[in-house]
């Protein structure tokens, strides 16, 4: 069974496995910054069962007592199968025969092959699963096609790491998936206020629990032009304005860019691209450039989850300096972080665990971790060209 979602469900999860497995007692694995919260859920809610870090399963796990069900929480941190955390977790779950539950809000990343490595925890890739990739298989030519190409059966999870088609992969994942989203719950499970009109969850004891509204509010602040050290006043200073204003961007005028005297006419609808680009060179002109004075505005202080981490492991690897935890994987991923940018799921992983209060040794060894699984940053290799190539905000791009 494989939930995708918040930790509102999460309590809800574990009561539910409570009441649907006999004589229940249950093992919730997790990062280690989350240990101390499934404790207190786990005193708070009277639950049966053990709290274990991920990071202490390869020593634990072998002695570890028959539990009928294993929940993993942020299970996304398991797609890579040949790792051993991963391979000590698998082993545990196969030879006690547990039932299993992943959660995570963000299970697939790079590949669809993060989903099936995350499904062979408890799932055999031999099984017969009793459907088949039908598009890929299609896509061969058929059966006989697909039978001449692999040695995997056509209904096991096997079959399935073979297509890249997203239908294939939906109809997998309706047999493992359950979804809540914010808006799922409010639309199927919250209550509506008669008199405020907000939606709310009644929790058992009779209190309402409302869903939070977002309320933009205006903040007025002063600009002294005199001031040299005004960041707001140099940056909005004509000369500032002027500059900005008379920048001579590809994007302004894309018109400026059609060759005079193309091999081959235009057909008519090539004609009328060329006439909107024409356009709208001037319309985005404003649009442009207030992006750019946004950029300059957030550009005086950073402070997303990159900046942020860049900082603490630069602190920490300054207190660690000449000890055994000064690694070279220290300081290489600190060096990554600086040159590239985060991935989407790295970024919301890490701005979840600065939140959480999370210790500059933890904090290390999460984002050697992500750097070590290739869920650190993205790192594109420079490209060369025989021609340079023009892209545009439309989606356009010479050819």
């Amino acid at each position: 069974m494989y939930f995708c979602g918040q930790r509102v469900d999460r309590l809800q999860t574990r009561k539910y496995s409570q009441v649907q497995v006999s004589e229940s007692v249950d093992t919730v694995l997790c990062p280690k910054n989350l240990v101390n919260m499934w404790e207190d859920y786990r005193e708070e809610y009277r639950l049966l069962g053990r709290v274990l870090s991920i990071s202490q399963v390869i020593n634990t796990l072998p002695d570890l007592r028959r539990y009928r069900l294993v929940m993993i929480d942020e299970s996304h941190n398991l797609r890579n199968r040949e790792g051993k955390r991963y391979q000590a977790i698998q082993e545990y779950i196969h030879e006690n025969e547990s039932k299993v539950i992943l959660l995570s809000a963000t299970p697939y990343n790079k590949t669809y092959l993060d989903l099936s490595n995350q499904l062979r925890l408890f799932v055999d890739e031999t099984e017969d699963l009793g459907i088949r990739p039908e598009q890929y298989i299609k896509s061969l030519g058929g059966i006989i096609e697909f039978n001449s190409k692999h040695q995997s059966g056509i209904r096991t999870l096997q079959a399935f790491e073979h297509s890249e088609y997203i239908d294939d992969w939906r109809e997998l994942m309706r047999r493992y998936l359950v979804r809540r989203t914010r808006s799922f719950i409010m639309d199927n499970y919250a209550e509506t206020d008669p008199e405020t009109k907000r939606k709310f969850l009644l929790f058992s004891d009779g209190t309402p629990s409302y869903f939070p509204t977002r309320v933009p509010k205006t903040i007025t602040f002063t600009i002294d032009d005199k001031d040299p050290d005004d960041t707001y006043a140099q940056l909005y200073s004509p000369s500032v304005v002027n500059v900005i204003s008379s920048l001579k961007l590809a994007r302004y005028g894309l018109a400026n860019y059609i060759v005079d005297t193309p091999s081959e006419p235009p057909t008519e609808a090539e004609q009328r691209q060329l006439q909107d680009l024409s356009r709208g060179g001037q319309r985005l002109m404003g649009f442009c450039r207030t992006n750019l004075f946004k950029r300059l505005e957030s550009s005086r202080r950073p402070s997303g989850a990159r900046f942020r981490t860049y900082e603490r492991l630069k602190d920490y690897a300054s207190e660690v300096e000449g000890t055994l935890l000064s690694t070279p994987a220290l300081k290489q991923v600190i060096e990554t972080i600086y040159r590239y940018p985060l991935r989407r799921e790295a970024t919301e992983t890490l701005n979840r665990q600065l939140r959480s209060g999370i210790s500059n040794e933890d904090l290390a060894a999460l984002v050697i971790d992500l750097w070590e699984t290739e869920r650190l940053c993205i790192i594109e290799q420079e490209r060369q060209t025989q021609e340079p190539q023009i892209v545009c905000s439309l989606g356009l791009r010479t050819t």
